[in-house]
């Protein structure tokens, strides 16, 4: 009987304590909380848990950490950029053939074709470029010349020395630079239209005579171009004295001429000056002209030169 009770007990003992080692919520020591399956057959193939003590992270995010580890360097004494020093040439554009300049008078010159006027008072330039008849052109006894230029608010004014062996002038009027003479063209809006080779109603070509026949007798001054206000200037004062050999100029052109009050103190305008020369009494022609720009060609301004209005 005991042997039989005990087999009959033994199945029940066994799965008591299989009870006793689960964790049940019935079972002693239980928690009241069920285990989900999937985490706990995980946790048999965890490595274990550290029991030491935390890393302590960088409180400074990496990208900050390492700009700063490579810092820019700002200096501190950097200098102010300088001021550029105006110029009144430096920006401007410049003809090719020479600059000339115009001198402000504070007396105006006497028109009496006396040169002394001008010797100290003003810059005196050549006319040095045989521009048309090179041929007929036998040295600077023949034909050479230089020029002088004043301005105020009156006119301006030019004064002319010329060396010419033989004085033929014959012709007058829109026909006066067929013999010997001076020619003046003026560019009044020299960048308006800078870069344009043709005249227009701002180009000026001026011709003044010495003298009809003999130097002083009869001198007149002409308005070639524009054609459109040409003709016979008689408000240009023209002055002339001669010796054998030689003649001198002194001009003065109202600055209604050339359409404007007068010039300001620092314009630029075109400029070019040029000497005819005849040396046959026989025929009106023009055998020789010289000019102030080796480049000038009649009727295209971009070739004339400049002039500059100073004091």
């Amino acid at each position: 009987m005991i042997k039989r009770t005990t087999l009959t007990i033994l199945p029940f003992l066994l799965l008591g304590a299989i009870l006793a080692g689960c964790n049940f919520p019935l079972a002693p020591g239980g928690g009241g909380a069920a285990s989900t399956p999937d985490l706990t057959l995980t946790a048999l193939f965890l490595p274990p848990v550290s029991t030491s003590t935390p890393p302590v992270l960088p409180t400074v995010p990496p990208t900050e950490a390492v700009a700063s580890s490579t810092p820019t360097e700002v200096p501190t004494n950097t200098p102010e950029p300088p001021t550029p020093t105006p110029t009144i040439t430096a920006t401007l554009p410049s003809r090719p053939g020479p600059q000339s300049n115009a001198w402000l008078l504070g007396t105006a010159p006497v028109m009496d074709g006396n040169w002394g006027d001008w010797v100290g008072n003003a810059t005196q330039y050549g006319v040095d470029y045989v521009t048309f008849g090179k041929s007929n052109w036998e040295g600077t006894s023949d034909l050479s010349a230089s020029y002088a230029l004043g301005w105020d608010f009156n006119n301006l004014y030019i004064g002319v020395k010329v060396h010419d062996d033989k004085y033929v002038q014959n012709a007058s009027g829109s026909e006066m630079w067929q013999g010997d003479g001076v020619e003046l063209q003026l560019d009044t809006n020299l960048f308006g239209d800078f870069y344009d080779p043709t005249m227009n109603i701002d180009d000026f070509q001026m011709g003044f005579s010495p003298g009809l026949g003999s130097i002083g007798a009869s001198t007149e001054a002409t308005l070639y171009m524009p054609r459109s206000i040409g003709g016979t200037k008689p408000q240009v004062v023209v002055a002339s004295t001669g010796e054998t050999g030689l003649y001198r100029m002194e001009i003065a052109i109202p600055w209604s001429i050339f359409g404007f009050p007068h010039p300001y103190l620092g314009m630029y305008s075109g400029f070019t000056l040029c000497v005819n020369d005849n040396d046959d009494p026989s025929v009106n022609a023009q055998q020789t002209q010289m000019c102030s720009s080796v480049y000038r060609k009649l009727l295209n301004p971009t070739t004339w030169g400049q002039v500059w209005f100073v004091r």
